[in-house]
């Protein structure tokens, strides 16, 4: 038997009859609050991750992010060689210009600099040489849900609930239900759930989800708090 996935036909159900909404007349609203929460339990957890590699051109240091890029975990450089450094460290724009303005040596280092500017732009320091790549570990926004068939990327029985009741949440906000409290507690206690067993499945024996702390595993950059 195949696990169980809640798709986005039923969520929505769901969510229009907690509400005693018009299936008809609220279906956008409806979809676009699922939508919203889905965004955000991705942005606030990094549950959806994956991989990606760009081509550096020589002498270029500023290079453009992919849309989908919520925030990055990891970075590093592969030479010509086939080598690469350890994952690249995170400073701030300034560093990056002072390096830059010293006319410091571009030679092959051990951990190069990076900087995010704004939300879709990478500096990097040194400068690219012919032929290297960029690979990243990234969480990614996922594509909006838009057919009834459609089922969410996070795993059951999280994906539905954490975006029912954050639909749930913000329609009620605007509806000014009186469940609004409620619907608010349930989005909580399963955030909170949702987040320990991330944990648990990296791995960790912890109890408290990790999203600050460096190393070469966890989060690195928060893009969605680095708005220029």
């Amino acid at each position: 038997m195949a696990p169980y996935a809640g798709d986005y036909g039923t969520i929505k159900a769901t969510v229009i009859n907690k509400l005693r909404l018009d299936a008809t007349d609220d279906a956008t609203d409806v979809g676009n609050a699922i939508n919203s929460a889905y965004q955000q339990v991705v942005q606030e957890t990094g549950c959806l991750q994956q991989t990606g590699v760009a081509a550096m051109a020589a002498g270029v240091s500023s290079y453009d992010l992919p849309t989908q890029v919520a925030w990055i975990r990891n970075v590093w450089i592969t030479y010509t060689d086939g080598t690469f450094t350890d994952p690249l460290q995170q400073v701030t724009l300034e560093q990056i210009a002072e390096q830059r303005r010293t006319n410091a040596v571009a030679t092959q280092v051990t951990r190069p600099l990076y900087a995010l500017a704004g939300q879709n732009q990478i500096e990097v320091w040194p400068p690219a040489a012919a032929e290297q790549s960029m690979t990243f570990v990234y969480v990614y926004l996922p594509e909006a849900l838009t057919g009834d068939g459609d089922v969410p990327a996070i795993m059951e029985p999280y994906g539905s609930k954490l975006l029912e009741y954050g639909a749930l949440v913000e329609l009620a906000r605007f509806k000014k239900d009186p469940l609004l409290p409620d619907y608010e507690a349930a989005y909580g206690q399963w955030m909170s759930r949702f987040q320990l067993w991330l944990n648990r499945r990296e791995g960790s024996s912890a109890r408290t989800f990790r999203i600050g702390t460096t190393g070469s595993h966890l989060r690195v950059a928060d893009r969605s708090a680095d708005v220029a």
